[in-house]
């Protein structure tokens, strides 16, 4: 089995304000051409080119509660980093 060399790549995070999501993706940093076996598949990339590997979306603590409210749940706790830009948080069943 081949692996991605994680060090040919760079890590690029986009925030889109539009969206309230921030975007990440690993961009090439040279070519590469990796072989997956199991799926017999292989894959070619370019310099520069990027793998999308995730979009986290961003909710301020109104639209958590609102969503909870909506899918039978309440906001128990919330833990948050000391500037406010992030939290995790706990919901329980209503």
């Amino acid at each position: 089995m081949t692996y991605f060399d994680l060090d040919g790549f760079e890590h690029v995070a986009r925030y889109d304000a539009k969206r309230g999501a921030v975007d990440s993706f690993l961009t090439a940093q040279r070519g590469m051409r990796v072989a997956i076996d199991d799926i017999d598949l292989e894959v070619t990339l370019r310099v520069a080119e990027t793998i999308h590997t995730e979009s986290s979306y961003k909710f301020d603590d109104d639209d958590i509660a609102h969503l909870a409210a909506a899918s039978g749940f309440r906001v128990s706790r919330s833990w948050t980093d000391d500037a406010r830009r992030f939290a995790v948080t706990l919901l329980v069943i209503e």
